[in-house]
C-alpha cells in the first residue's frame, strides 16, 4: 500500500514561518514541532489537500504554492510506502485559529 502525505512550508510578509507543536496525546510524533500537513484523500489533488490540511489544522488560507520538496521510504513492518510532498507557500488570510492539540510559534 502506498500513501502520500503533504506538508505546507508558509511564509508570511516578513519571511516568518509557522510552526505547529503536536499535542502529547498524538498517535503520531506526540510534541513534536511540525509545518501543517496531512494524508492526502483518496483519488485527492495534491495541491488541494495542502490547502485542506492548512485549513484544517491552522485556520488559514494559503497562496502560491510550489512544491518545495519531497521524500519517499518504505515501512516493512506496516509494509507501506510513504511519499512526502513539501510544498512552499505564502499566507493570503485568516486569523490562525488552532486545535485543542496544537500550539504555534512563528520563527523569523
Amino acid at each position: 500500500m502506498s500513501q502520500i502525505i503533504v506538508h505546507t512550508l508558509i511564509f508570511n510578509s516578513k519571511k516568518e514561518f509557522l510552526l505547529l507543536k503536536r499535542a502529547l496525546t498524538e498517535k503520531v510524533l506526540p510534541g513534536f514541532w511540525d509545518i501543517p500537513g496531512g494524508t492526502l484523500r483518496r483519488y485527492e489533488d495534491p495541491l488541494l489537500g495542502a490547502i485542506r490540511e492548512t485549513k484544517e489544522e491552522a485556520g488559514i488560507k494559503i497562496r502560491n504554492l510550489k512544491l518545495f520538496a519531497y521524500t519517499a521510504n518504505v515501512d516493512s513492518k506496516k509494509r507501506e510506502q510513504f511519499t512526502r510532498l513539501i510544498f512552499r507557500a505564502d499566507y493570503a488570510s485568516g486569523k490562525i485559529k488552532l486545535t485543542l492539540k496544537i500550539m504555534m510559534i512563528i520563527v523569523g
